[in-house]
């Protein structure tokens, strides 16, 4: 990665606007492209976008103008627990492959570890890598 590319990165809390919920969306089909395991449906995507923009908390990494990874978190309950009791959960965590082994997944997990904390809740991001036999791998970071 080029210096330029590293050092004009920018972190931003997205907003639940058409324009983002776009641009997130346009991200998430590149996502699905690489680690998709079930054929991707338009409206769903955009309901789960929108969800997580409106009513959880989303991050986006910006190098210039043009958004290059995002994270969306959701609220869940425990089922187990009390009713009031919930945890934070990625809906998606993406960057993409041009910009890996940059310091964007770093910025996003920063962004869902400071959230958690600010609310008292755990939170737990998936992942998956492209060739993966497995489903996903759970780390919890907060």
């Amino acid at each position: 990665k080029t210096p330029r590319m590293t050092e004009s990165l920018t972190l931003e809390n997205l907003k639940a606007d058409e324009t983002t919920t776009r641009e997130v969306v346009r991200l998430i089909w590149r996502m699905g492209d690489e680690v998709g395991i079930v054929p991707r449906d338009k409206q769903s995507i955009l309901m789960g976008v929108w969800q997580a923009l409106d009513q959880g908390a989303s991050f986006g990494v910006r190098w210039e103008e043009f958004l290059v990874a995002s994270a969306g978190m959701v609220r869940l309950p425990y089922w187990y627990g009390a009713p009031d009791l919930y945890f934070l959960a990625d809906r998606w965590f993406y960057v993409r492959s041009d910009f890996r082994g940059t310091r964007c997944a770093a910025m996003l997990v920063a962004a869902a570890r400071k959230l958690a904390r600010v609310r008292g809740a755990h939170a737990f991001i998936s992942r998956r890598t492209p060739g993966e036999r497995t489903f996903a791998r759970v780390i919890q970071i907060a």
